[in-house]
């Protein structure tokens, strides 16, 4: 069964630091974000952009209205 968060006893051993988080947080928005051809290059990017088109693709699209001449 879980601890409570109040309680004293909790372990904490598994946790990080919240020195060690904000870190983490610093050097995510410090580096530079992927381009378009770094992000292609990794095969699940590929493979879930893939699959997206597909289903956008079996999606029933809405007919288009006739204007009655």
């Amino acid at each position: 069964m879980p601890r409570l968060p109040n309680d004293p006893d909790r372990d904490f051993s598994a946790s990080q630091s919240q020195d060690d988080i904000h870190a983490e947080i610093a050097e995510l928005f410090a580096s530079r974000p992927p381009g378009m051809l770094e992000l292609f290059a990794d095969h699940i990017v590929r493979m879930r952009v893939g699959v997206l088109i597909a289903q956008a693709m079996a999606a029933p699209t809405k007919p288009q209205r006739r204007d009655q001449s």
